[in-house]
């Protein structure tokens, strides 16, 4: 998500007139996603047997999964893609990085 934190920087600068406003909206939609996912890989990593291990993986290629969905769907990503803003290939890297660290 750091990644795709210093990624969006330069697009939020890049917002102006009436899209300006969006630019704390990608903060808060960010810092959303990375509280999720930093729960999540907390609870992975603390777990001590096999099934704690396996549930918190599952947990969070659930997560990751709705994340998926959720940046395909989100109204302003979707209108930032359209004029170029490389928003869904950023996020698909991040998410791309995180499904790897949890491959079976």
């Amino acid at each position: 998500m750091a990644q795709a934190r210093a990624s969006m920087k330069p697009i939020q600068a890049g917002l102006t007139g009436e899209y300006a406003a969006a630019a704390p909206a990608i903060d808060n939609i960010l810092n959303s996603y990375r509280q999720d996912l930093a729960g999540l890989l907390a609870d992975a990593k603390a777990a001590q047997d096999a099934p704690a291990v396996n549930s918190a993986t599952q947990q969070l290629r659930a997560k990751v999964g709705e994340l998926w969905a959720e940046i395909g769907s989100e109204s302003l990503f979707v209108y930032l893609d359209s004029t170029g803003a490389p928003i869904t290939p950023t996020f698909e890297s991040a998410l791309d990085d995180i499904e790897a660290l949890i491959a079976p």
